[in-house]
């Protein structure tokens, strides 16, 4: 599996999660504290695990070592990760 694909994925079951708290936390209609249900914490624990991932993916020339995903320090540096690095175009996978 790409390490694009596995972001991807990641990423929708991150959504899926999210929608799937959004439901339960208006099904139950404050008869608990949503904050201590696992509907509220396993889509921030996953979406730590991605950010991690994101920030890990990096390119395996010992040269260049280049961020493939977060390439700067703006929001609109994310990219998606392609099979080639973008500037030394060494093989990722």
């Amino acid at each position: 599996m790409s390490i694009k694909r596995k972001l991807q994925l990641l990423i929708m079951a991150e959504s899926i999660l999210i929608i799937l708290h959004l439901a339960l936390k208006n099904e139950a209609n404050g008869t608990e504290s949503f904050v201590s249900q696992w509907h509220f914490w396993l889509p921030i624990i996953l979406g730590f695990y991605i950010y991690s991932f994101a920030f890990s993916i990096r390119c395996p020339n010992k040269l260049c070592k280049s961020r493939q995903v977060v390439r700067g320090y703006s929001v609109f540096d994310l990219r998606w990760p392609e099979r080639h690095c973008f500037r030394c175009e060494n093989a990722i996978e």
